[in-house]
């Protein structure tokens, strides 16, 4: 059994150790975190913004507040740290205050930002998506994730691109994946959910086992030549996932569970600049030689990620419950896990 807070700092961690390491895994962490975000986007929509006075306006409010303060948070660090980065042109400084249009920077300040970007774009046209899942039956709109997550597969194939800059309806099917386990209450059998965890990790024995699936997750400066159908691996690996992650949400979190979820974004972008750090001055010693300045780095990022959460993230989280409720006539309130933050 996985808890959700646990299981989003799991993934966000895997984001942090392909940047540390040459381990490529983090693209499908990143789908999965799309998956679960449509979820419980949907749930969120349907208990309570759409009881809210003027929703659409609630909910586009209260996403923003979620993501953007402690963005902005961490942007300033990295800023200060590295004033390099500090963007110079008006759609620059735009995307890096509202986030909107940042993937599609030249340079990101902060690259796992980019997710956030997305993120935003699709809670913007949600209420479409919404309407759109009460309007189709179930049966059709199965088979049509089935054939849309064949297709995004196939593209990147032939594509040979990331995950990062692929265009969004191919991103986009995960969270309509998320969404409709939502809308139609999924809660994946636990045969399923042992097929889905056992498929994982086959997959990654696989990788790590056989020479030429091993150049598909391992990068860095000695990738293979097979490590261009890395992004290709971490979408199937994501897809195959996807009812282990689905249990995740139906398992009740507790209040250290729900710190982990919220630690999951903080950790997210404020491991890049120590990533940055570790880079410029151990980036020329051999991965084991690098391993100690890259765990003291990450424990410096897990201790101010707390701090964070502490004296900037969660104060400001309550403030927007209590907005968000203060507008709410009726329906249950969002509770705990059940913020997805990125």
């Amino acid at each position: 059994m996985l808890f959700p807070g646990f299981f989003r700092l799991c993934l966000a961690l895997l984001v942090v150790v392909q940047h540390f390491s040459r381990v490529s895994l983090g693209d499908a962490a990143v789908c999965l975190f799309f998956v679960l975000s449509g979820y419980w986007i949907f749930v969120m929509w349907e208990r309570q913004y759409n009881y809210a006075r003027h929703r659409y306006f609630t909910f586009i409010v209260s996403r923003f507040w979620r993501i953007v303060p402690t963005f902005l948070l961490c942007s300033a660090i990295t800023f200060a740290l590295y004033p390099h980065l500090v963007p110079t042109e008006y759609a620059a400084i735009a995307s890096s205050l509202f986030v909107i249009g940042y993937r599609n920077l030249d340079h990101l300040p902060i690259v796992p930002a980019w997710s956030l970007d997305v993120e935003l774009q699709f809670y913007m046209v949600f209420p479409i998506l919404y309407l759109l899942f009460h309007k189709v039956d179930r049966r059709a709109a199965v088979a049509a994730l089935a054939c849309w997550s064949v297709a995004s597969v196939a593209i990147l194939y032939v594509r040979s691109g990331s995950v990062m800059t692929e265009p969004l309806p191919q991103i986009l099917v995960l969270f309509m994946i998320g969404a409709a386990a939502a809308r139609w209450r999924w809660v994946p059998p636990r045969a399923l959910v042992v097929a889905s965890a056992g498929l994982v990790v086959g997959m990654l024995g696989l990788g790590v086992s056989v020479p030429a699936l091993r150049a598909m997750i391992l990068g860095g400066s000695n990738s293979g030549a097979n490590f261009i159908y890395n992004p290709v691996f971490n979408l199937v690996l994501a897809l195959a996932a996807v009812p282990l992650a689905i249990s995740t949400v139906h398992v009740k979190s507790k209040k250290l569970d729900r710190a982990f979820g919220d630690l999951s974004y903080i950790v997210y972008l404020m491991h890049w600049p120590a990533f940055i750090f570790v880079h410029n001055h151990y980036g020329s010693l051999s991965p084991l030689q690098r391993l100690p300045y890259a765990g003291l780095a990450m424990g410096v990022v897990f201790v101010s990620s707390v701090v964070i959460w502490l004296v900037w993230d969660r104060p400001i989280n309550r403030a927007r419950h209590a907005w968000v409720r203060s507008r709410v006539r009726l329906g249950p309130v969002e509770q705990g896990v059940g913020q997805p933050a990125a």
